[in-house]
């Protein structure tokens, strides 16, 4: 029997290790943008604060200026990845949102390469392992995540498939040890969640494929040695960021109804921090039929598995159930940290894909859960990336407030809305420096370089921000004949007095003084 042509062209094409690498990275990549363009051509477009910080490393790599591991101003977060990559996009397209984006789903495709190879290698045709990639790419919790560089994420998913990849070859040589222990590390210092339902299937592996107990331990070492290597490079001026905690038992029940509340939210994307967006009604009710399938998939995953698996699927529902716990005692509601939650079913099919083949009605709710995710490509412009939300198409808006801070012959701006100046720095802020009415920040270069333009030039700054949010400097009699508004987003004060700026410091808790 003659095979078809495209058959032929694979078969060409899968016979050197490059072309195949450049055509099905190349695939990934590629449709990992076709499905987010509706979101990327709607006037949500947006990046938020942690991400222009990304943007900001990565401006400072091509500079020269800074070459950090870790997200600035903490000492976690491994960003290194996202900063680079985004350096390449920056490189080829400008500073922008399209480099931050790009960036992001460089490393996103990388890990959805793994992932399909890692397929392959357990034994998985061709068509499954591009269908089973495909459903990831289209996965509802990672369509605006994938393409999102913020201190990790993105990081942490792709080192995890790549592991999978490692694991599913089946080879546990020395050097292969050496990979897999670092990937171990750059998962756990990238975004830890990840893997509290990772690691119970990564061990099942390992022991059904009769890996060295010796080598296990020796790899364990080499992950801790490589962590402490990582965190020696981390300098600590004084004023580093840590994580918030806020440890409470007795409002556990209220936390963890927050959660539940947020269900549906954390895995469509539908929030902001803690801010959570309108599902339209269509969208949600898709989304319940594809968690009530994949909850069918996995409880008969437990039922007709061997009891030795047993005891590594409930390893896995553990891990999984305390995410949520450890959250609501320790961080209150944070919808993002549920990413990881869901992810944990990626996994799980990964690993026991099989379920996928055995039956041909898994196999039609396989079918289903991927129909259902594909669909829901067309709800991206429904998905805004910013708490305050107005009529205004973002990228339009903030470059109209460039204009008129530009048009004002501004040299430095002041911000109303915290986490604001990070964005604008990324894209303005080495022409005019951004200062949040405060004294220490992430990177304090351009806030120094602001405050230094105040005490110079205090008639070259004006006060820019969210329109509605002025820090009580409205209340300042003639502040609001002067403001401008832009777009319906933002606003101009072109006028500066030391009124006006000494309410932001005092707003923020801070006195302003010549002398600091």
């Amino acid at each position: 029997m003659r095979q078809p042509n495209y058959y032929l062209i694979l078969q060409k094409i899968n016979s050197k290790s490059w072309s195949s690498f450049l055509f099905w990275y190349g695939l990934f990549f590629g449709l990992s943008i076709l499905v987010r363009l509706p979101h990327f051509l709607s006037r949500v477009f947006w990046f938020d604060g942690d991400e222009a910080i990304v943007g900001i490393m990565a401006q400072d790599l091509l500079a020269g200026k800074n070459f950090a591991l870790y997200f600035y101003g903490q000492g976690y977060g491994l960003t290194i990845f996202e900063s680079l990559s985004v350096a390449i996009w920056i490189k080829i397209l400008g500073t922008g949102i399209w480099a931050l984006r790009l960036g992001g789903l460089t490393l996103y495709a990388f890990g959805i390469y793994f992932l399909f190879k890692g397929l392959k290698a357990r034994g998985r045709s061709e068509l499954f392992s591009f269908l089973f990639a495909l459903a990831i790419i289209c996965f509802p919790s990672w369509m605006l995540w994938g393409a999102m560089v913020r201190g990790g994420y993105v990081t942490a998913l792709a080192a995890s498939f790549f592991l999978f990849y490692l694991i599913s070859r089946k080879i546990y040589s020395w050097k292969n040890i050496l990979m897999i222990s670092i990937l171990l590390t750059i998962v756990f210092d990238s975004h830890n969640l990840l893997l509290f339902t990772l690691a119970p299937l990564l061990l099942r592996d390992w022991i059904l494929n009769k890996g060295s107990w010796l080598r296990l331990l020796v790899g364990f070492g080499i992950a801790l040695a490589f962590y402490f290597l990582l965190h020696s490079t981390v300098v600590d001026n004084g004023h580093m960021y840590t994580p918030w905690v806020d440890y409470t038992v007795a409002e556990f029940p209220e936390r963890l109804s927050w959660y539940f509340n947020g269900f549906l939210h954390s895995y469509g994307g539908f929030y902001y921090l803690g801010y959570l967006f309108t599902i339209p009604i269509w969208w949600k009710y898709l989304m319940m039929i594809s968690l009530v399938i994949i909850s069918i998939l996995t409880l008969r995953l437990f039922v007709v598995s061997y009891s030795k698996d047993k005891l590594f699927l409930f390893a896995w529902i553990i891990g999984l159930l305390s995410i949520i716990g450890v959250c609501a005692i320790a961080v209150g509601y944070s919808a993002r940290y549920l990413i990881s939650f869901f992810t944990g079913f990626i996994f799980l099919f990964a690993f026991y894909d099989g379920i996928f083949v055995s039956n041909k009605y898994v196999k039609n709710m396989s079918v289903l859960v991927l129909l259902i995710f594909m669909i829901g490509i067309g709800i991206g412009s429904k998905q805004p990336r910013d708490w305050y939300e107005s009529n205004a198409h973002c990228m339009k808006a903030i470059d109209a407030l460039h204009k008129q801070v530009v048009k004002n012959k501004i040299k430095a701006v002041f911000v109303t809305d915290e986490l604001k100046q990070w964005q604008w720095n990324y894209l303005y802020g080495k022409d005019i420096p951004a200062n949040p009415f405060g004294y220490q920040e992430r990177i304090n270069s351009y806030l120094n370089a602001a405050d230094s333009i105040y005490r110079n030039e205090p008639g070259k700054t004006a006060i820019i921000g969210n329109w509605g949010v002025f820090l009580n400097m409205d209340s300042i009699p003639q502040f609001n004949e002067t403001r401008i508004p832009v777009e319906t987003k933002y606003f101009i004060q072109p006028v500066m007095t030391s009124r006006y700026h000494d309410m932001g410091y005092k707003a923020r808790g801070l006195t302003y003084s010549m002398d600091k």
